[in-house]
Formats: structure tokens, sequence, C-alpha cells
């Protein structure tokens, strides 16, 4: 059976999640909750998917989808949280959504500047480009909120950028060591100035690391509605205010455009 005469769902009326995507079905209009991977079977957009409904069992098509950055899916997953009072699940979805930024921020000096600038030959198809990724992402798969922050701090505290795939390397056989060193306030001061100062003292201060482990461990911290929605708010003022400061909107607009032209 092809598309064209597959029901179409509401392109105006669904809601896009990290883990899964929501919309009524255009037969018997049910609302259907769909796992991306169960349901759909891909973490993809979705758009173009052809479902079927979890309640008339018809099939109908999927038109329209959004493509976020993992932190944001996180952060706006926090509202709904809140609005269910799943006030621990809110504390540790911020904690996500700060090591996920801060790994696209790693990203972003690593692997993405480079590839723009030509370093890896200037075709997302590059091989180079594929072995860099797979290996900066295998390097980076056990580190948790502190060591990502640590070396987001080395990168953009420091500046660093790299001309050359021999550069990238050289970092990446460092990378233990540099994970484990945390900047001070006084070299914080020293290497920053105004807007950018204040945010990553901010960002030093944070702990929600120290608080998503206070939930998690065996006391089971269990925060108030005030704790989750203040911890929100400062977190996605943070992230939002650090985008703009280093100028990372370009630059995380360019690897959502890029991520979706490789699903096409």
């Amino acid at each position: 059976m092809s598309n064209s005469i597959i029901p179409s769902a509401d392109s105006n009326n669904y809601k896009a999640t990290y883990e899964s995507y929501e919309v009524a079905c255009p037969i018997c209009g049910k609302w259907n909750i769909f796992n991306r991977i169960s349901d759909i079977g891909s973490i993809n957009v979705a758009s173009g998917k052809t479902v079927k409904c979890l309640h008339c069992n018809k099939d109908f098509l999927i038109v329209s989808d959004k493509l976020n950055l993992n932190y944001e899916y996180f952060l706006k997953g926090c509202d709904d949280l809140i609005k269910q009072k799943n006030y621990m699940s809110c504390i540790i979805n911020l904690c996500q959504s700060c090591e996920t930024f801060f790994m696209k921020c790693i990203d972003i000096k690593l692997l993405w500047k480079p590839y723009r600038s030509g370093v890896f030959g200037g075709y997302k198809e590059n091989k180079d480009f594929d072995d860099f990724a797979e290996k900066i992402h295998d390097q980076f798969d056990k580190f948790t909120y502190q060591k990502l922050l640590n070396v987001f701090f080395d990168l953009y505290l420091n500046n660093k950028n790299f001309k050359n795939k021999d550069d990238i390397s050289n970092y990446l056989d460092n990378l233990l060591e540099l994970s484990k060193r945390e900047p001070s306030k006084k070299e914080i001061k020293a290497k920053s100035t105004g807007t950018q100062r204040n945010l990553f003292l901010e960002l030093k201060e944070l702990k929600i690391n120290e608080i998503r482990n206070d939930v998690v461990h065996k006391d089971g911290f269990r925060p108030s509605l005030v704790d989750a929605q203040n911890y929100l708010n400062k977190v996605r003022r943070i992230i939002e205010e650090i985008t703009k400061a280093l100028d990372l909107e370009d630059m995380l607009s360019y690897c959502v455009y890029s991520e979706l032209m490789e699903q096409k």
C-alpha cells in the first residue's frame, strides 16, 4: 500500500519527545503514544513513517516531526514531569540535559568546527569524519557530568581550536588527564571576562549532578515542587545564556541540519 492512499495524521497536533511520538489516529481519532524504538523502529525523524494505530490497528502516516538536540528534549520533558509531580525524575532529566549539552559543545569543538573548516575533506560522507566521530564518542562513552564539564571548561575557557586531524588526535590521547582537572574559581576569573565569566562561575557552582546523586542513591532524596522548578529554571537559563555568550547558536543549528540531511 503506498503512502498516498494511507490516511495522514494531523501535522499540527502532535507531541515529539526524546523517547516517544504522540498523535491522534486519523481513522479512529484516539490518541497514540509510540515509542520511537519499539513502535516506530528508528530514532530518526518520524516524518514519512507508516505506523499502526494502537487502538484500531489501522495504518496511518506520520506527516510531521521535530528534530531537537538531545538536551532540548530533556529540558522540555521536565515541564511534563513537573506537571505529573515526578520531581525526582525531573532532577535526573536536568542532569542528563546538562551532560548532553556539554557533549554537544565538545562535539562542536572536536568534530563539527573542524569538519566545517575542511579538516575532514569537506564532505559529510568522508570516512575520516565518521572515524573521528566514532573515536570521540567511544572515548566519551563512560564520561558523566563532572568529567564532561571539565573537558567543556578546558575547550571553552582556554578557547581551544583544532586545525588538523593530528591536533584532534593529540587532544584525545590526553583526554583522560584533561577530564580530571576542574578549573578553580580563580582560574575562571583570570581566563574569562564579563558575561562568560559569570556564566562559567554559575556553571561551576551548579552541582546538579550532586543533587541527582542524592536522588538516585539509597537515601532517595525527594525534591519538592519548588526545588524542581527552581533547578529547571536555573539549568534552562544557564544553557540558553551560555549558548548565546559562546556564540554557539549557528553551530548548533548547523548540527541539527547536518543530522537531518544524513537521515534522508
